[in-house]
């Protein structure tokens, strides 16, 4: 497409924007692609336009344009909403690779908070704290649970994201993120009490994928609601059951369910990544929740599962997706078809 000047009736122009000079329009588009990839942005190319749809690992959503400048070209990041920390991320790699620049991979970015689990910081290691009862560590988790019962849309989401938050051990006491994780994948925990996050957080997996739902949904905002809420769920179970994998509880949690994660759960999940083109970011997600699965020293069940439901081939094509546009997904699709072939 040929670049046009930048409208001037458009709003000024925010930090997130540089002109790149001494490189053609067609060279600095494979820059910016191969940064996406790298970064596993999601991204959809306008027919009309010089123009590309982002949406991060961390869904945040942001425009890239291009225009003609006298000095060159102007590039130009906008965001549309999101965590603002991870689109100046995005933003800053996305312009240094525009103008040539080498771009550290997202895996090796420092973190701008908690570099370390809160428990092992130099200020908690002296303090005299009170030991939590079960009931009190368990707290955090039930408010999380009574936002999700809420009939509202941004409750809904604010406990989706607090839920997520529990589960990671950076960012919680490690026990309470054990607890969490067992509410999550165990349909008879004790804490289903006045109402089964289980049965919620499994719903937004199985249920909330139809394109017909979406379809009637798109363009607004209650689509990128429901997409967000169903990526955050299975974010949530991937983290859970990585966790108690790692604590070597994850096939105590969920024998009696066994049944059910095998002929429900799993080839849901084998669908996901069978859907990596349209939906990368959670194609990751579900291929780490089959690797974790797969994994158990205690059981074959559900690699036969995996493989019975299309998995090896679903996976085969994810990978071949991530390597051409998502390089997460092309490394958590290796490893999880790995993981399967191990096991026999």
């Amino acid at each position: 497409k040929v670049l046009t000047p930048r409208p001037t009736d458009f709003p000024p122009l925010e930090k997130t924007s540089r002109v790149v000079s001494a490189v053609t329009a067609a060279d600095l588009a494979v820059r910016i692609t191969d940064c996406l990839q790298m970064r596993s942005v999601k991204a959809k190319y306008s027919k009309t336009e010089v123009l590309a749809k982002c949406r991060s690992t961390d869904f945040v959503k942001f425009y890239i344009r291009l225009y003609s400048e006298q000095e060159g070209i102007l590039v130009e990041v906008q965001k549309v909403y999101g965590d603002s920390m991870s689109f100046f991320r995005d933003s800053r790699a996305i312009l240094d690779a525009a103008e040539g620049r080498a771009v550290s991979k997202p895996e090796e970015e420092e973190p701008l908070y908690l570099r370390l689990p809160v428990s092992q910081m130099e200020f908690i290691k002296d303090a005299t704290l009170p030991p939590l009862t079960f009931e009190e560590e368990s707290e955090s988790v039930n408010i999380a649970a009574e936002l999700l019962a809420s009939h509202r849309s941004d409750s809904n989401m604010l406990g989706m994201e607090s839920l997520v938050t529990l589960i990671d051990p950076l960012k919680s006491l490690r026990s309470s993120a054990v607890i969490a994780a067992k509410r999550v994948l165990c349909p008879e925990d004790t804490g289903h009490d006045s109402f089964n996050l289980h049965n919620y957080v499994m719903s937004l997996i199985i249920y909330n994928n139809g394109s017909a739902e979406a379809a009637t949904l798109d363009g607004t905002a209650m689509e990128n609601h429901y997409a967000q809420l169903r990526n955050l769920a299975i974010s949530s179970v991937a983290n859970a059951i990585a966790l108690l994998l790692e604590e070597e509880t994850l096939w105590e949690s969920i024998r009696s369910s066994r049944t059910w994660y095998g002929d429900v759960l799993v080839p849901a999940l084998v669908r996901d990544i069978a859907m990596a083109e349209e939906c990368p970011h959670e194609a990751c997600y579900a291929s780490r929740c089959l690797t974790s699965l797969a994994s158990m020293s205690e059981s074959t069940l559900f690699a036969s599962k995996i493989r019975e439901a299309g998995g090896m081939m679903a996976l085969k094509i994810a990978h071949e997706v991530g390597t051409r546009e998502y390089a997460l997904l092309a490394q958590d699709a290796g490893k999880c078809h790995q993981t399967i072939l191990r096991c026999r």
